[in-house]
């Protein structure tokens, strides 16, 4: 297809790599193969030394300044940040048929208000529920909830990446013709799994025990991400596997620095400092490779989206211990391709653990079962289509 035929999209997104996020991750991972069909650029906020223009992986991202994520400014900064997102589009009107704004926060505003004037097309994809969430009634909480609300129905097609984002949608009225069921991706060609001798030399390039159980989890240090009810867990399991290695692939979130004491005294408490490591930020393609050395991937987050760490975890063949909440019944199905526990039973956790640990015949079966779930329905090249399909869908609307 001609450059000149293809559909222009302008990505809006408040987080891009580098900045630290499973949303940022899944929005370059998606654009990258979009724009193979579509001319796609990004706009998104700008951080203290970083770059207004530069490109991620041939993609053109521009940042707008975001002055603080403090508290007592907060309000200022999203203001600031919508006016300058404001004056960027309507700059760019020429630039682009379509505005995808990835999130259904505070952006939203500027972005619906400069499509209706410029009769373009607005789309949005809702990342996560519950509180803190972007669903329609986390909206409608916030303190101009109203007005996010008000652009979020005036949309022409709103993303759901979860049932559960569809169905809070249709509870809170939004026209049904207008909800989309796209869910996150993965590329399954990078996220695969690998044979022992090459999982033996990661082991050694990553420094850790070839010989040990490698227990992950992948994400921020925040308190959602149920860190603390892992370590519980993985205290008791390392009392019969005592080299057991429980690794934690990401890095500590500002505004968290309670949780993470929090977190060091249990280690402290549990004598867990020869079981457990924390690998801090890394590099996309570092953090893959302490997945696919990896045996079983955990995951005990209060609330999600359509957690991209578990369904990467899946594609390279690691069967999952995983919180039982809505999103993650939709990737995992007890006995099948992974285990679910109750939030509330920690001993559940560590006895799902230990039975993959017991019994390695099961721990392979649930892995490749699990690798190809997410072969079948999350492959980010599927998911691009459909994407694609969409946005041809809506150029073609009255």
């Amino acid at each position: 297809m001609d450059k000149s035929d293809r559909i222009s999209v302008c990505v809006v997104v408040i987080n891009a790599p580098p900045d630290y996020s499973g949303g940022a991750l899944q929005a370059i991972t998606l654009c990258k193969k979009l724009c193979r069909k579509t001319n796609l650029f990004v706009v998104t906020s700008r951080s203290r030394g970083q770059a207004k223009r530069h490109k991620i992986s041939n993609i053109q991202v521009t940042r707008l300044k975001y002055v603080t994520k403090k508290a007592r400014v907060a309000i200022v900064s999203k203001l600031m940040f919508n006016l300058n997102l404001f004056c960027f589009l309507i700059k760019q009107r020429k630039n682009y048929d379509i505005i995808y704004c990835i999130g259904g926060g505070f952006i939203l505003v500027p972005s619906v208000i400069v499509a209706k004037a410029m009769r373009k097309k607005v789309c949005v994809k809702l990342t996560r529920a519950g509180q803190r969430g972007d669903d329609p009634s986390a909206i409608k909480q916030n303190s101009v909830g109203w007005l996010t609300f008000q652009a979020l129905k005036r949309t022409d097609a709103i993303i759901c990446i979860s049932q559960q984002l569809f169905d809070i949608c249709k509870e809170n009225q939004l026209d049904i013709d207008k909800l989309h069921r796209i869910p996150n991706g993965v590329d399954t060609k990078l996220f695969k799994p690998v044979a022992k001798a090459q999982k033996n030399r990661m082991r050694r390039e990553l420094k850790i025990p070839i010989d040990s159980w490698i227990v992950s989890f992948a994400g921020g240090i925040i308190k959602r991400k149920g860190i603390d009810l892992m370590l519980e867990a993985i205290s008791n399991v390392v009392v019969h596997y005592p080299k057991l290695l429980f690794i934690v692939i990401g890095p500590a979130i500002v505004g968290s620095e309670q949780y993470l004491s929090r977190i060091k005294r249990i280690i402290d408490t549990k004598n867990l400092h020869n079981n457990v490591l924390f690998t801090g930020h890394l590099e996309f393609n570092q953090a893959r490779k302490y997945l696919q050395a990896s045996d079983i991937y955990v995951h005990s987050s209060y609330a999600e989206g359509l957690p991209n760490s578990v369904m990467e975890a899946m594609a390279c063949g690691l069967p999952c211990v995983a919180a039982d909440i809505p999103p993650l019944r939709e990737l995992i199905t007890p006995n099948e391709n992974g285990f679910l526990f109750s939030l509330k039973q920690v001993n559940e956790f560590q006895q799902k653990i230990l039975q993959l640990l017991k019994d390695k015949t099961l721990l392979v079966k649930l892995g490749q079962k699990a690798r190809k779930t997410i072969v079948e329905k999350y492959d980010i090249e599927n998911v691009a289509e459909q994407y694609c399909g969409l946005f041809q869908k809506l150029l073609h609307m009255g």
